[in-house]
Order: structure tokens, then C-alpha cells, then sequence
């Protein structure tokens, strides 16, 4: 079982263009931190995910971006 993680999105006009996940707990201190926001006309969204296997980046990448869709309703 995947561990959930919880995940910023970023919305425009019904479609997702960007998330942003924070680095897990057991990330190396005093690493970079990087953020995401939304900008004018755009919607940020915090969600809860199953996060995938990340040893397939690809399919971990359309898995991830195909559940936030499916939980903002996006298209």
C-alpha cells in the first residue's frame, strides 16, 4: 500500500497545471524548499494522495496528476 502525502495543486479554468509536493518528513535538513502558488485567474487546492510507486517516474507521474484530476474534478 502507498503512503498518502499531501499535495498542492494549481487550477485554471478546469484544468490542472501544477502540483507541488513537499518533501517527506525524512528529507535531508537544510535542503532547498521550493513552493507553489497560484497566480491571477488561478485556483490552489491542498489534497490528501495515494502517492505511487515512484520506482516508474513515468507512470508514477500520470498516476498522481490523473488522481488530483479525479478528486478537483478537473478535466
Amino acid at each position: 500500500m502507498s503512503a498518502m502525502r499531501r499535495v498542492r495543486a494549481i487550477s485554471e479554468g478546469g484544468r490542472l497545471i501544477g502540483i507541488f509536493a513537499a518533501y517527506p518528513p525524512n528529507a535531508k535538513s537544510g535542503a532547498p524548499v521550493g513552493q507553489l502558488r497560484a497566480g491571477p485567474g488561478q485556483r490552489e487546492h491542498e489534497i490528501d494522495v495515494e502517492w505511487p510507486d515512484e520506482s516508474k517516474p513515468a507512470a508514477m507521474s500520470e498516476a498522481l496528476h490523473a488522481q488530483i484530476r479525479k478528486a478537483l474534478h478537473l478535466k
